[in-house]
């Protein structure tokens, strides 16, 4: 059946419905009418008797029923034929098709594989009842700039004059040696106030919580196991609770499991609880900042009420401890907020939003696309309003086909969105999952699929509407007597599709700057120099147990003995150990004032990254001193206080001079005097931005710690030589585990796994907004040059020359690029400030970027202008004067 002839039928049937509509009508009225009469006829006032037919027009309701039946069967019949009409239209444009509901379902696909991370880690509640009053607070510093962890004295007194909070309790995740096999393990855990878990609404499915008594220096050791560290190590023995552990060399009795599951994202994978059981020396400790604070609100409390009750809490201990309490402020974040902070949430969001832009320059396209067949399909229109069909029928028939597009694309993009929520799943690094909020696990589930069927719903109405409803201002006289060519080239459409390009390309600068500022601060991440010798170096870390290493002689000779057997080992070349090393995820601080210097006033005063280390630590890892000496083995307990300083910490406090024999002052009370021996090079791995802060070091013999991370320099590697690394460790101590045996590059890549992540991502969806911009200007020059063809055969009849005509399509192709380009600039110039956090020693307004891209766009669309405008130039005058 030709279009004719559909649209006839189509026009008939119409017509039909309308009639049937009508008589449905009458009837109903002629029907209400008659009871009327007939309450007359009974001798009822023709107004009462109108007005109880009005009341008693219940008994039509049967009537009523079957004429609203009647339709929704019309409804219901209409859209079937309007569904399978679309059908055929899409099977009779094969490539049409494709190429719409490919583009779409990247668009769509692409968003959906975003949002899964958004809806797992951001829009999820906290698992924990009422989560919302869950708050995270923190120590600040406004002159100094830091935000970081509270003394366990500022705390003590939050929770004695408390008004603000429910349960305020403070917590640190120590590292613990258990032993419950042949060998000893090393565990993250939890020390935490007795009400932790209660502030959480969190209560163990086996044994009991902590009791306020369990909270003493001088109570008997309990402890709480996750489900999880119960099941792989104790087999899930029911008859665990009550029985005892060995716990950095002592008996704690077990007294629960927690449910399967709980997750406390801040700890990371914490899985023995202690509690805090702080002594009345660390309760008055103000100097030490060691204690983070998580906090339930009182019912009806907010956040600005607990940062005003908390600030005046401030200022009231300003005063009575002016030396340690002065410009000491609080910060109070949403718990949701510190996780989401942790997780890399603005990472997400602001991936998000940019893929958001993907989707419209895909949705620009579809619509140019659409926008050409409507135009082309106008006669088609004309004559079935001529024949009868209404406009709003039209309209339907043109959205449904539209939707249809759109719920293809949907349908397709699920299957797109699993494999890149796959794909962005298996890139993080498994270390890292355990301070995710859910334990980092993505998955396509109900609420995604949702979010996929409703933007492709939405974008089909935004997109499909404005093509559908240039045909319902058809004029069907016009339609009727013009050629195709001259309807396609109507100013109203060619404006409409020259402003979606524009868009497009605008759009497409946005995305692709914010791309390639990440993956030049990718570029600048790998390729920079660390400040040491990355290659074949071993880590391993071992943490001290507290009982048993008190003293820090003992400590200082285990360490000894323990490099001592490393050296010894086949293929090592140097060994060295240090209490932070770069990459490692921590770090230490401690205030200092240099000496024959004005001290300045409390809570101004300077902070310095604070690490001990062995002799040999700068010369297994590389670390080349640049002035002075290193450390030997003289610079003992007994000798000389000695300090070596970074290049950044010599510039900031003797620019000018040589700080090799100055002395400073450092620690809490700044009791602690020390001799600069010696400067070395700048290292990077420190913080989260890796930017360059001041580092000392001190002799690991004169300052023992317990936290030793020990760096091996061999060209040995693999499970074997890792075995040997925890063999020399057990030589010096039988129940002293050792953990993280990892090569330095190792702990590199998976430092800077977020950063990469972002990075491709942002640069996979970068390169298909290039795409789609492309195919944009090329659909729509390609668009205009076969509905000007006579145009162009004229002219060139006319003497034009070709490359007159290449000039032409050219110029405008380049003219939409251009006007995008400079919306674009503007648009990027405001987003790309949001992305500062997020960007790695790249400033967000990078003029070499900015000027790259566009180039680059620019560069894009002169190439997608050339192949539509050398067709045109090619055109065979006499043909193009008979086309039409």
């Amino acid at each position: 059946m030709t279009w004719w002839a559909r649209s006839k039928t189509f026009a008939g049937a119409a017509l039909g419905r309308r009639r049937m509509e009508r008589d449905m009508d009458a009837e109903m009225r002629h029907h209400v009418a008659s009871y009327t009469e007939d309450l007359v006829r009974r001798g009822i006032p023709r107004e009462q008797a109108e007005r109880q037919a009005r009341i008693e027009f219940g008994h039509f309701e049967p009537l009523k029923e079957e004429c609203r039946q009647a339709r929704g069967l019309r409804l219901v019949d209409e859209t079937g034929q309007d569904l399978r009409y679309a059908l055929r239209m899409l099977r009779k444009s094969p490539g049409f098709a494709a190429v719409a509901v490919v583009t779409l379902a990247l668009g769509i696909g692409a968003n959906t594989s975003i949002f899964s991370i958004v809806d797992a880690w951001v829009l999820k509640p906290l698992p924990y009842p009422q989560g919302d009053q869950l708050v995270q607070v923190f120590s600040a510093n406004k002159k100094q700039d830091w935000v970081g962890e509270v003394s366990p004295a500022d705390v003590y007194d939050w929770r004695h004059a408390n008004q603000a909070f429910e349960e305020i309790c403070g917590w640190t995740t120590p590292e613990f040696a258990i032993q419950t096999g042949d060998r000893p393990e090393q565990v993250i855990g939890g020390r935490v106030n007795w009400e932790f878990f209660h502030m959480l609404r969190v209560t163990p499915v086996s044994g009991r919580d902590f009791l306020p008594q369990d909270d003493r220096p001088d109570a008997a050791p309990v402890a709480l196991l996750s489900y999880e560290f119960w099941q792989t190590h104790f087999g899930g023995d029911a008859s665990l609770r009550g029985r005892t552990i060995r716990v950095d060399g002592a008996d704690v009795t077990v007294i629960g499991i927690l449910p399967a599951g709980f997750h406390f994202a801040l700890m990371g994978p914490a899985e023995i609880f202690m509690p805090l059981a702080l002594s009345e020396q660390e309760l008055k400790a103000r100097r030490l900042l060691s204690l983070q604070v998580t906090a339930r609100l009182k019912p009806g409390f907010t956040l600005p009420h607990a940062t005003a009750y908390l600030d005046t809490m401030a200022r009231r201990l300003a005063e009575s401890y002016p030396e340690t309490n002065t410009d000491r402020g609080v910060k109070v974040q949403s718990l949701a907020d510190a996780i989401g902070e942790q997780g890399g949430n603005d990472r997400a969001l602001v991936v998000f939003a940019l893929v958001g832009c993907v989707l419209l320059v895909a949705c620009g396209n579809v619509a140019n696309l659409i926008v050409g067949r409507a135009v082309a399909r106008q006669k088609e229109m004309a004559v079935r309003i001529a024949l009868g069909a209404g406009r709003a029928r039209v309209l339907r028939q043109l959205l449904t086909e539209n939707l249809l597009l759109f719920l293809l694309a949907s349908a397709l993009s699920v299957l797109l969105a699993k494999w890149g929520v796959n794909w962005i799943a298996q890139s993080i690094p498994v270390t890292f999952r355990a301070y995710l909020p859910n334990m980092g696990r993505l998955e396509v589930d109900l609420p995604v699929l949702i979010y996929t069927l409703g933007i492709g719903l939405l974008t089909g109405l935004l997109f499909g509407f404005a093509p559908a409803f240039r045909c319902w201002r058809i004029d069907a006289n016009r339609g009727l007597k013009e050629s195709t060519s001259r309807l396609s080239t109507g100013a109203g459409g060619g404006r409409f599709r020259n402003c979606l390009i524009v868009s497009q390309v605008s759009l497409a600068l946005v995305v692709l700057v914010a791309s390639g500022l990440l993956v030049k601060g990718l570029v600048r991440m790998y390729s920079s120099d660390p400040g040491f010798n990355q290659h074949g170096l071993l880590t391993a870390r071992v943490m001290l147990s507290n009982a048993k290493y008190e003293d820090s002689k003992r400590s200082d000779a285990f360490v000894s003995e323990v490099l001592n057997n490393i050296r010894a080992l086949p293929g090592v070349t140097s060994a060295g150990a240090a209490t932070f090393i770069p990459y490692s995820g921590s770090d230490g601080h401690t205030t200092y004032v240099v000496d024959e210097r004005p001290t300045p006033p409390p809570g101004s005063l300077p902070f310095v990254s604070l690490d001990r280390v062995t002799p040999d630590y700068f010369s297994s890892t590389g670390i080349a001193v640049l002035r002075g000496r290193a450390f030997t083995e003289k610079d003992t307990a007994d000798a000389a206080p000695v300090m070596i300083i970074n290049q950044t910490m010599a510039r900031r406090n003797w620019p000018h001079e040589d700080p090799v024999g100055r002395q400073i002052h450092w620690g809490a009370k700044l009791d602690r005097v020390a001799t600069i021996v010696g400067v070395v090079r700048d290292t990077k791995g420190f913080s989260d931005t890796d930017t360059l802060e001041p580092q000392s070091f001190v002799p690991e013999h004169q300052q023992p710690g317990r936290s030793v991370m020990f760096t091996i320099r061999s060209a040995s590697s693999g499970s074997v030589f890792s075995r040997d690394i925890e063999r020399a460790v057990l030589a010096a101590d039988k129940d002293q585990p050792v953990t993280s045996i990892r090569f330095m590059e190792d702990l590199m890549a998976e430092r800077e796994a977020p950063f990469l992540i972002v990075g491709q991502v942002t640069a996979l969806f970068s390169a298909l907004t290039l795409f789609l911009a492309a195919l944009g200007i090329y659909g729509v020059l390609a668009y205009s040059v076969a509905a000007r063809r006579q145009e162009f055969g004229i002219r060139m009849a006319l003497g034009a020359a070709r490359r007159d005509l290449l000039g032409l399509v050219v110029g405008q192709g380049l003219k939409l690029a251009v006007a995008g380009l400079a919306i674009g600039l503007a648009a990027a110039l405001a987003v790309t400030r949001f992305m500062a956090s997020i960007l790695y020693q790249v400033s967000p307004t990078d003029a070499a970027t900015f000027l790259l891209i566009s180039a680059l766009l620019l560069a894009v669309a002169g190439l997608a202008s050339y192949l539509p405008a050398r067709r045109a130039s090619n055109l065979d005058p006499t043909r193009a004067l008979r086309y039409e």
